[in-house]
C-alpha cells in the first residue's frame, strides 16, 4: 500500500526535473530560447584611436578624452576598452558605431586631418578574431 502513496509524488518529481532541464534540451538541440546561452562567447577587446595630421604624422588619442561627450552608458562600455576588457554584446554595439567614434574624435582633436579607429578582438584563449576599423575623414566630419 505505501508504494501507492508515493505514485503522485514521484510523477512530480519526474516533471519538475524535465522542466528543469528543458533549458539544457533546448540548447542541444540548437534553440537559445530560455537556454541560458547568454554569456557564452565573451570576447576579450581593446579601443585605439589614431589622429592623423596634415604632415601625415600620426597620434594616439586617449580614449578618456572621449569621457566628458559620452553618455553614461556609452562610459561603462567605450572607456575601459582603451586598456582592454572582456565582454560580448557590447563589442558587437562598438563595432557598429566606429564611424560615430571616429567623428567624435575629429572634433576633438582640432589639426587631425583623419582619425583611425580600430577595435582589437579576440577569444579569452587569446585566439585572435577579425579586428573592426574605420577611417573617418576630418574635413567631413566638421
Amino acid at each position: 500500500m505505501a508504494l501507492a502513496d508515493n505514485r503522485p509524488r514521484d510523477a512530480w518529481i519526474v516533471a519538475l526535473a524535465v522542466l528543469a532541464s528543458a533549458p539544457v534540451w533546448l540548447r542541444v538541440g540548437g534553440s537559445t530560447l530560455g537556454s541560458f546561452g547568454m554569456f557564452t562567447a565573451p570576447v576579450a577587446y581593446r579601443l585605439q584611436l589614431t589622429a592623423e595630421n596634415s604632415a601625415g604624422e600620426t597620434h594616439q588619442i586617449p580614449i578618456a578624452s572621449l569621457a566628458p561627450h559620452l553618455g553614461r552608458d556609452a562610459r561603462r562600455v567605450i572607456l575601459p576598452a582603451g586598456s582592454g576588457f572582456v565582454g560580448e554584446t557590447q563589442v558587437t554595439l562598438m563595432a557598429d558605431g566606429l564611424d560615430d567614434l571616429g567623428r567624435l574624435a575629429c572634433k576633438l582633436e582640432a589639426r587631425a586631418r583623419m582619425v583611425v579607429v580600430r577595435l582589437e578582438r579576440s577569444k579569452l584563449d587569446r585566439s585572435p578574431l577579425p579586428p573592426a576599423s574605420s577611417r573617418v575623414s576630418c574635413e567631413k566630419a566638421r
